[in-house]
């Protein structure tokens, strides 16, 4: 299944796929089950091979790569792009936890947060911190 979509997503260069189109060209071509094919995309997203945006699928756009969250120890999140640092937006850098596998985008040298693609640390206990009426959450331990 894997390759089969690996072909489809060559021969759809720049076009947004729906997860019906998707359904229905594997269903033309073999036999699968749904669970199965939900891994197969999330495996294809993790090894840069597609991008999945609000439940449309591409082929991973040439300017994206990527790259696992950095921390320092005063806390501050960054990413490393060719020996580069780059850090995070206060913004970002609140979604994203330390060793998360996020996807970036680079245009002129300006780098865009685009998603977490994996969670290093799914189940996290943390705190949290009401500070000007803004709910934060702090991890614990």
């Amino acid at each position: 299944m894997k390759r089969v979509l690996i072909e489809y997503f060559e021969n759809e260069k720049g076009k947004e796929i729906s997860l019906s189109k998707i359904k229905k060209y594997l269903g033309q071509k073999m036999e699968f089950e749904i669970e199965n094919l939900y891994e197969v995309l999330k495996q294809l997203q993790l090894e840069g091979i597609i991008y999945e945006n609000n439940g449309r699928y591409i082929e991973f756009p040439s300017n994206f790569f990527i790259t696992q969250i950095c921390q320092t120890k005063t806390g501050k999140k960054y990413v490393v792009d060719n020996n580069n640092i780059i850090f995070l937006n206060n913004e970002d850098a609140f979604r994203v936890q330390a060793f998360d596998d996020v996807v970036i985008a680079k245009e002129d040298n300006k780098y865009t947060f685009k998603k977490v693609l994996k969670r290093n640390f799914p189940q996290m206990v943390c705190e949290v911190i009401t500070k000007d009426n803004i709910k934060k959450l702090k991890p614990i331990g």
